[in-house]
């Protein structure tokens, strides 16, 4: 409010990235223009941070690095995908019906997005695959386990990261 008691806006300046790689400016809207309080323009900017990963979210025992196990999970199960006899899979026979179902059928309509196929399959390599497996997959469930100790010590969840509109209803039909 301003010394006569009317309504200011105090807006902060932002730039935006232009498609050129340089700077543009918003003009800041105000309904009352006439009381508005402007701060002055800025010429330069802090960087912002857009994804800060949760960083001050969690205590420092529950860091850890999710990009190599990440990664690492997504080597097991690409060099599971890619064994060609459906025996080797490691998967009941009704999944396995379901897998040659997914891949390989000559779908009419919609088929399903690749990325609802490998979020499938990851779920189905962790619940099927990864206990028969040997070291590497057991070592994939280890952490899963170790970081649902503490916040679910009695539940054991598996969450899957995909983008909007990638088809997650879907994903979650197909389970």
């Amino acid at each position: 409010m301003s010394q006569a008691g009317n309504i200011t806006v105090d807006l902060a300046y932002r730039s935006l990235p232009s498609y050129s790689g340089q700077l543009s400016w918003v003009e800041p809207f105000a309904p009352f223009a006439e009381e508005a309080v402007y701060p002055r323009r800025v010429e330069a900017y802090k960087p912002i941070s857009f994804f800060n990963e949760g960083q001050g979210l969690s205590a420092a025992a529950q860091q850890y690095d999710a990009t190599s196990i990440i990664n690492d999970l997504r080597a097991q199960v690409d060099t599971w995908r890619a064994l060609p006899n459906a025996n080797d899979w490691l998967v009941s026979p009704e999944t396995a019906r379901l897998l040659q179902h997914w891949r390989h059928y000559q779908f009419n309509g919609v088929r399903p997005f690749f990325c609802q196929v490998e979020a499938v399959e990851t779920i189905i390599y962790l619940t099927e695959v990864a206990p028969k497996r040997g070291k590497g997959g057991k070592a994939s469930l280890e952490h899963l386990a170790n970081a649902n100790a503490a916040p679910n010590p009695e539940l054991m969840r598996i969450a899957l990261k995909l983008a909007t509109g990638a088809g997650k209803t879907t994903v979650m039909a197909m389970l």
